[in-house]
Parts: C-alpha cells; sequence; structure tokens
C-alpha cells in the first residue's frame, strides 16, 4: 500500500466517522424522535412538540403587542369619555336647532306675560327682571313638591320685569327658537335647565337673571333631563 493509498484510507475513516459518505454533502443533524416536556411532565413525539409550538403562537401575543390591550378600567374610561362627547354634541344640537323638527308652530307669548298658582297669587311679591339670551325663554320658579308655582315668557333678546311671589324656588329655564304650544313646549330643539341652588324671593329685594350666556356668569344650572311640560310633569 503506498502513501496514496493509506492516505485515501485515512481520509475514508474520518468521513465515515462523521455519518456522511464521501461524495456527499454535510449530513443533516440526527433529530431525536421525542423530546420531555418539563411543563406536562412527560415525554412528547416531535410532531407534537412542533404542533404545540404553532398553536401557542397563535394564541398567545407576543411581548411587544400584550401592553396595547386595554384593561377594564381604561375601556370603562373610555367608553365614559365617549359618551360624554356624544350628549355635549346632542346638546350643541339642541341649543343651535339642528334636530329634525315636526308639528306646527306657533307664536310665542309676549314677553311679560305670566301665570301664578291660585294660592300664591295673593301673596306677598317681589319684582324679578329677566333678560333673554339669542332664544325665547320660558323661566319657572319651582316649589320643593317639583310644581312650578310661577312662570314667564321672554322672547329672544328682550327683557320682562314682573312681580314673583315670595319664597324659596328652584329656577327653571325652558329655552329654544319655535314654539309648538304649552304641550309640545320647544320640541326636540327646546333645552330645559334646572339652577342648582334654590332662590329665596322675600321683601329684602327682587332679583335680576341675565339669559345671555357669559364665561363669568354666577347662575349655575344643570341640565333637567326628564323635560317636564309647563305644569311640571
Amino acid at each position: 500500500m503506498g502513501i496514496d493509498d493509506r492516505d485515501y484510507m485515512r481520509e475514508r475513516h474520518r468521513t465515515n466517522a462523521k455519518g456522511f459518505k464521501p461524495g456527499q454533502g454535510k449530513a443533516a443533524r440526527h433529530q431525536p424522535d421525542v423530546y420531555f416536556d418539563y411543563g406536562s411532565g412527560r415525554w412528547k413525539a416531535a410532531p407534537e412538540l412542533k404542533r404545540a409550538k404553532r398553536s401557542k403562537s397563535r394564541t398567545e401575543p407576543s411581548a411587544g403587542t400584550k401592553w396595547l390591550r386595554p384593561g377594564p378600567v381604561a375601556g370603562a374610561a373610555l367608553g365614559l369619555l365617549l359618551a360624554f362627547q356624544l350628549v355635549t354634541i346632542f346638546q350643541d344640537a339642541q341649543r343651535n336647532g339642528h334636530l329634525p323638527t315636526f308639528g306646527t308652530s306657533q307664536p310665542f307669548p309676549e314677553s311679560g306675560e305670566f301665570k301664578v298658582r291660585g294660592r300664591y297669587a295673593s301673596g306677598g311679591t317681589t319684582s324679578f327682571t329677566i333678560t333673554a339670551g339669542e332664544r325665547n325663554a320660558v323661566v319657572q320658579l319651582v316649589g320643593s313638591d317639583g310644581l312650578p308655582v310661577f312662570m314667564t315668557f321672554v322672547r329672544m333678546n328682550e327683557m320682562a320685569a314682573v312681580l314673583a311671589p315670595y319664597g324659596t324656588w328652584t329656577l327653571r329655564l325652558i329655552e329654544g327658537d319655535t314654539w309648538y304650544g304649552e304641550q309640545e313646549l320647544f320640541g326636540i330643539n327646546g333645552v330645559v335647565e334646572d339652577s342648582r341652588e334654590r332662590m329665596t324671593f322675600d321683601g329684602n329685594g327682587g332679583h335680576l337673571i341675565d339669559l345671555r350666556r357669559r364665561f363669568n356668569g354666577n347662575l349655575h344650572t344643570t341640565t333637567n333631563w326628564q323635560r317636564p311640560d309647563l305644569e311640571g310633569n
């Protein structure tokens, strides 16, 4: 055996030890048939392990996207914010007369016309002056039982001076553009608001109410969603 023969045998021995024959490419790594899964505590076949990995990748979000999912508190806060925005849009549409209305309009009463419940008609009175803004206004004085005892009408951009009965009342404002009568009032575009604080009418002086909205106004009101009629029902 010459030197070339010895070199050939030595090279064949080395290639066979690596698991491939001379002339072939690199042999593929041997994959075990089973794997031990420490999570389940049992051996798994290789295809089953692969399927489990694929399933996990489909159902479990990656670490980079988990923080994008809002929690229940964030979801509730977002819902409240959207609801507030919708209410604000609805109120703006009402005030500007953008909601569709149906019915036959009627002339709005003259400024200064008023009505008072019979048992208050003969009691003490005090001066009450109202200046309307860009909308017609019905101004009521409401007792603790929720029933109005007095109301007066003021046309847009006009002023009315009347005499109101003694007592402590909630001031109720009903404003709108088109009048549909004492049953429908201003229709869906009418806005009803109640004063947050009760006002006392007595002999110590009258009240002056300016309904022209200003940033520094001191008459604080809240929306009355029940939309009562002129009788408080």
